[in-house]
């Protein structure tokens, strides 16, 4: 069995479709696939044919811990978005530019590969975890500005941000269409949007109250559902259910 299973998307070219070719090869043999996102296990059956008992849907999870801190919203008021894989920050520099709305970005190293950083914007690379826990719980908003893939990214950032309290936009994806009611425990925005980004955050930026109501149900899905001992007994159940069936 794979547990978090992510295989980078199948692209035009030989590279691609060799690595591909051996991927299918080397995974005829596993008896069950997990993923953390519906749209990624209907790509993964697609691209190596893969019959349906074969693979699994399990909601991601977080640091129970997080629960316990307490979310604050620090001074001066900021937003905050971070990550690695996929993040679409050209569209999120676009969406904060001229807007005044101080916006914090953690990266990997190599920064966000923006032509232009505009004014509104401070770059931060390879942050520690703990400080960044920090940051984001003193964030006013945090977003989540994802690539259109159909392997699912950002869970990690998308959850712990939901376990402070957090209210979130975030791109509407692969990674998080599953992990957001869409006006009720965060805001989901079409791909590649700027427009639609920089109405999502200037709404909650003026609105306290919606934060605040976003971000404690965002804590309370959590809380109900995306807990390690939540992912644990979701695995056990589809690890049971896959030893069940056999092969038609």
């Amino acid at each position: 069995m794979i547990v978090q299973f992510i295989a980078s998307e199948l692209s035009p070219g030989l590279g691609s479709g060799v690595k591909h070719s051996i991927r299918r090869l080397l995974l005829r043999t596993v008896f069950l696939v997990i993923c953390s996102s519906r749209e990624e296990v209907e790509y993964y059956r697609k691209i190596f044919c893969w019959p349906a008992y074969k693979t699994a849907f399990v909601p991601f999870h977080t640091d129970a811990r997080l629960l316990d801190v307490h979310p604050i919203e620090d001074e001066p008021p900021f937003v905050l978005s971070a990550g690695r894989s996929y993040r679409d920050f050209a569209v999120l520099a676009k969406a904060v530019a001229g807007t005044g709305i101080r916006t914090e970005i953690v990266c990997g190293r190599g920064g966000p590969r923006l032509a232009e950083v505009p004014a509104e914007m401070q770059v931060v690379e390879e942050m520690p975890l703990p400080d960044l826990m920090e940051r984001m719980k003193r964030a006013t908003i945090v977003v989540l500005p994802l690539e259109p893939k159909q392997i699912s990214t950002g869970q990690t950032v998308l959850l712990q941000a939901m376990a402070h309290g957090k209210a979130v936009v975030a791109t509407a994806t692969a990674g998080t269409n599953d992990y957001i009611e869409s006006g009720l425990d965060g805001v989901l925005v079409p791909p590649g949007d700027a427009d639609a980004l920089r109405d999502a955050i200037r709404t909650l930026w003026q609105d306290p109250a919606a934060r605040a109501r976003m971000g404690e149900r965002a804590r309370r899905r959590i809380a109900e559902r995306h807990l390690p001992r939540h992912y644990a007994l979701n695995v056990r159940s589809a690890l049971a259910r896959r030893a069940g069936l056999r092969p038609p």
